[in-house]
C-alpha cells in the first residue's frame, strides 16, 4: 500500500517550506499562513475574522508582560502582535523556512524554535499562554495530535491558558474531505482531547459563522477554476460583514466553523 508523503514527519516539513518558498515574501505572507495559494481578497477576508476572534482571546487572557508560546508561529503574524502588546514571546514552527521568514518579520526580542508541536522540548512550565491559530488542525495522526496536546499542556504554567482558534465545528460537515493536510475535528472533540490532558474550557468565541464559504470550498474540485473563483468573491461580498461582525462574540457561536478557545490549566496531571 502506497503512503502519502504528507504522513510523513519529512513529508510534513516540505509541504510546509515549500509554502514558505513560494508565498513567505507575498502580500504579507497570507498565501503561505491562511489558505494555500488563495487570492489575495479571501485571504484577506481570513485575517480580519482570525484577527477579531484572536483579540478577543487576548483581552479575555491579558499578555502585557507574560511568557507567551505562539505554535505554529509561520511567518510570524501573530508574534508580531503580541511582542507589540508587551509579551515575551517564543514562536514555534516545524518549517525552517517559516522560522527564518519570521525571524526576519519580528526583529529583535522573539525568540524561535524549529519543531513540531509534539516535540517542544522546552522546559515545564515555560509559558503563561500558548496561542495556536489554525495549527492543531493541521496535526493529521490521532496519536500525534493527542501528543500534541499534552505537550502544550506540560509547556504551560499552573494556571496558565491555551489560546486555540482552529477549524472545530459544532456537528456539520465534521467527518468532510477537506485536504491531505487538514483534519477537521468537532469541537466536542477538541473539549475530550483538552480535558484528558488537564485543561478546562473557560470560554469560547465565534469566529466564522456563516457556512457558504465552507460549501464552496469542499466542492471546489467540482467546479471549473474561473467558477469557483467568481462564487467565492462573490460569497465574500455576503459573509464579510456577517462574520466580522459576529467573530469574537458569542452569538451564533455553534454554527461557527472555527471556534476561539480559550481553556486553563489548573494543575498538571500526573503522568
Amino acid at each position: 500500500m502506497a503512503i502519502d508523503i504528507l504522513d510523513t514527519k519529512q513529508g510534513k516539513v516540505n509541504y510546509w517550506d515549500q509554502r514558505a518558498r513560494e508565498y513567505g515574501r507575498s502580500r504579507r505572507g497570507y498565501k503561505a499562513i491562511c489558505s494555500y495559494g488563495s487570492p489575495y481578497l479571501y485571504n484577506k477576508y481570513i485575517d480580519l475574522v482570525q484577527k477579531k476572534g484572536f483579540y478577543r482571546m487576548l483581552q479575555n487572557a491579558g499578555v502585557q508582560g507574560k511568557t507567551v508560546l505562539d505554535i505554529g508561529c509561520g511567518v510570524g503574524r501573530w508574534c508580531r502582535i503580541l511582542a507589540k502588546r508587551g509579551a515575551v514571546v517564543t514562536g514555534a514552527d516545524i518549517s525552517a523556512e517559516m522560522v527564518k521568514f519570521a525571524m526576519e518579520n519580528t526583529g529583535k526580542g522573539v525568540s524561535f524554535v524549529n519543531a513540531p508541536v509534539a516535540e517542544i522540548a522546552l522546559p515545564d512550565a515555560s509559558f503563561d499562554l500558548i496561542t495556536s491559530v489554525t495549527v492543531l488542525q493541521h496535526v493529521t495522526d490521532t496519536a500525534e495530535f493527542k501528543k500534541s496536546v499534552s505537550n502544550l499542556v506540560r509547556l504551560l504554567k499552573p494556571g496558565g491558558k491555551l489560546l486555540i482558534l482552529e477549524v472545530a465545528p459544532s456537528a456539520l460537515l465534521v467527518n468532510a474531505p477537506f485536504s491531505a493536510i487538514l483534519k477537521v475535528r468537532s469541537e466536542a472533540e477538541y473539549l475530550a482531547f483538552f480535558a484528558a490532558a488537564g485543561a478546562k474550557l473557560v470560554d469560547s468565541f465565534a469566529v466564522d459563522v456563516f457556512p457558504l464559504k465552507q460549501w464552496l470550498i469542499l466542492h471546489s474540485k467540482q467546479l471549473p477554476g474561473y467558477l469557483y473563483y467568481i462564487l467565492l468573491h462573490l460569497a465574500l461580498l455576503v459573509t464579510v460583514p456577517i462574520d466580522f461582525l459576529l467573530s469574537g462574540t458569542r452569538l451564533l457561536r455553534q454554527y461557527s466553523w472555527h471556534k476561539a478557545m480559550i481553556f486553563k490549566v489548573e494543575e498538571h496531571l500526573n503522568t
